[in-house]
C-alpha cells in the first residue's frame, strides 16, 4: 500500500460566528452522509450536542462555541477516513494511552477512523486501535467513540454510551 498524504488546512488568525445553528435545529438539517471532501456539522442524535474541540480535547456541547472549534472536514488517507477541525487545525485520532484527542495536525495511524452507517439511522464513529498483548500477535480493532455522561467527553472501550452521530453538510469555512 503506497502512503498519500492528507489534505490540510491553514488555521485562521480569528473566527467569527458565520453560522446560523438555529437553522441546524431541524432535524432534516442532519442527514448528510459523511464523505470525504466535504464540511460537516457533527451531532450526537441522542443529546443533540455538537461534536467540538476546546483545548485539543473533542467533546459535545450543547451550543458550538463562537470561536470555532466545530467544523469537521472529512479526509482521506491510505483508505482511512479522517475528520480534520477548523479552528484547532487538528485531526481527532488517540494519543498514546488511548485518550480521544485532536493534537495531531497531521493524519496517521492514531487518526484513522471508520464510520458506520446504522439501520436506524445515524453513524458510528470508531478509531482504530493497537492492542499490544503478549505474546504476539499484536490484535487491530476499530474502539467506537463513546460519551462519559456526566463530563460530556470522548472516550474509546467499554465505558460510556456509544454514540450515533448525524452529519449536517455545510460549506466551506473561510480561507
Amino acid at each position: 500500500m503506497s502512503m498519500t498524504s492528507s489534505t490540510i488546512y491553514p488555521t485562521p488568525a480569528t473566527t467569527t460566528p458565520d453560522i446560523d445553528f438555529q437553522a441546524y435545529d431541524d432535524m432534516t438539517s442532519f442527514k448528510s452522509v459523511p464523505t470525504v471532501g466535504f464540511w460537516f456539522i457533527i451531532r450526537d442524535r441522542l443529546s443533540g450536542g455538537y461534536l467540538s474541540v476546546i483545548n485539543g480535547k473533542p467533546l459535545l456541547q450543547k451550543t458550538p462555541h463562537h470561536w470555532g472549534g466545530y467544523r469537521w472536514c472529512c479526509t482521506e488517507l491510505n483508505g482511512w477516513v479522517g475528520l480534520y477541525e477548523w479552528t484547532s487545525g487538528r485531526f481527532i485520532g488517540r494519543d498514546g494511552n488511548d485518550k480521544v484527542v485532536a493534537r495531531a495536525p497531521k493524519q496517521g495511524h492514531e487518526q484513522h477512523i471508520a464510520v458506520s452507517h446504522q439501520a436506524g439511522g445515524g453513524y458510528h464513529i470508531s478509531i482504530f486501535h493497537t492492542a499490544n498483548k503478549y505474546p504476539l500477535p499484536q490484535i487491530y480493532e476499530l474502539l467506537p467513540l463513546k460519551v462519559e455522561e456526566d463530563a460530556y467527553l470522548l472516550v474509546l472501550g467499554s465505558k460510556g454510551r456509544t454514540v450515533l452521530w448525524e452529519f449536517g453538510q455545510i460549506e466551506p469555512p473561510p480561507q
